[in-house]
Formats: C-alpha cells, structure tokens, sequence
C-alpha cells in the first residue's frame, strides 16, 4: 500500500492510503461476525491458522486488524518523529535482529515495542496494547 502511496503525486497519496484503508481493512474487520469481532487478537491468529482452510473469515479478520495495528504504529512513529522515521525503520531494525539472533533465541511479544523504541525512539506499547485486547 505505502510503496503504491509514494508513486503518486504527494496531494493523491494521502488519498489513496486512505481510501485503501477504508475499503480494504477497516471493512473487512467491519464485515465480520460478532464472535470473530470480540476475540482477542493473539487468540484470533491462533484460531485462524487453523481454520484458514474451512473458515476463511477468521484469516481475513487477523489480516486486517494487523494492517490496522500497523497503519496505527506508522501513523505515530511518523508523527513523533516529524516523518523522519515510519514503521519501515522498525521492521527493518526486526529483520536485522532477527537474522543476528536467528539461531540463538526467537524474539517474543514484550520485545516488540523495543524494538520499535530502538529503531524510531517511539514508543509503540499503547497501540500494541489497545490493538491485543
């Protein structure tokens, strides 16, 4: 969505995320039914990888609360940092960690705000929090 965003003229840009936001995430979690709506996020993506295959619902509703969670992160890092810094450099700083410490330990949940914290100097926790429930 970003890398489509940034091949537009800068007045469509903002546009389009929104719109591609809208139409596609916020729908979607909008369209689900009540059940998929109130579990929590970390047991949403366990009941979906099982049941991506008979009940795609489910996978669909884990994807676009992620997308949501993660338009949320990139809104604030781009915020707090006058746009000098976005969710990219966190995922970026995730991936190199991850291929440093690929043999020696997974990275875990509690880690994955200091990661954003060390890459951007954001703190992510509320947005991961709110978005956990």
């Amino acid at each position: 969505m970003d890398a489509m965003a940034r091949a537009l003229p800068l007045n469509e840009s903002y546009e389009y995320r929104q719109y591609f936001i809208k139409n596609r995430f916020e729908y979607k979690v909008n369209l689900a039914p009540l059940f998929i709506k109130q579990m929590p996020l970390p047991y949403l993506s366990m009941i979906a990888s099982s049941l991506f295959s008979i009940d795609v619902r489910t996978t669909i509703n884990l994807n676009s609360r992620g997308a949501l969670m993660a338009k949320d992160m990139d809104e604030l890092i781009q915020l707090k940092t006058q746009k000098q810094k976005s969710l990219r450099d966190g995922i970026i700083y995730m991936l190199n960690w991850s291929e440093s410490n690929s043999y020696i330990i997974p990275f875990t949940m509690e880690q994955f705000p200091k990661f954003f914290m060390n890459a951007t100097n954001v703190d992510v926790t509320p947005i991961l929090e709110k978005w956990l429930q």
